[in-house]
């Protein structure tokens, strides 16, 4: 911990790193192309590896507060390519904290990556889940062609399978 603390310490110094006021114990890159740099240097196999890492931990840190975070949690998924499942709860919360503070266009990219992660021809609750999301983002910002067609996903799914309280929804 404390070779960490002089590390970090070290990067402040040479301002690679900025520390966040919001957060102690936060820091982020002072420039994208820093940040850009040394993650170029890193295999694909390893950042996804890091981000695996990373989502478990923050996970384990935020614990019953995790949900509060889902954003974040939904993109160390995402780019990790693992644990389908997380990914997908994650991203179910994440997109729904979107869709109530109107931010639209995030609930969008949140949704989408999360059903190209899916990537599965077999439809589950959570795919239908992430198919009206979708299609609500879509509807609230006027992309009506591809917000029927998840809607309609989503739609077909839950009356097929019996759950009417969510075809209606």
């Amino acid at each position: 911990e404390d070779r960490v603390l002089s590390v970090l310490e070290e990067a402040l110094e040479a301002r690679i790193i900025d520390e966040l006021p919001s957060a102690i114990g936060s820091y982020q890159f002072s420039h994208a192309l820093i940040r850009e740099t040394l993650a170029g240097e890193i295999s694909l196999t390893r950042q996804a590896r890091l981000h695996a890492r990373i989502a478990e931990g923050l996970e384990d840190l935020y614990g019953r507060s995790a949900d509060e975070h889902a954003g974040q949690l939904a993109h160390h998924y995402a780019e990790a390519g693992t644990n389908l499942d997380r990914l997908v709860h994650y991203s179910l919360v994440a997109g729904q904290q979107a869709l109530d503070t109107y931010a639209f266009e995030d609930a969008v990219e949140i949704f989408e990556r999360a059903l190209e992660a899916s990537d599965s021809n077999s439809m589950t609750d959570d795919l239908a889940a992430l198919h009206a999301g979708l299609g609500a983002s879509d509807a609230a910002l006027l992309h009506t062609d591809e917000a029927l067609t998840h809607i309609e996903t989503a739609f077909d799914y839950y009356a097929k399978s019996g759950q009417t309280r969510l075809a209606a929804a």
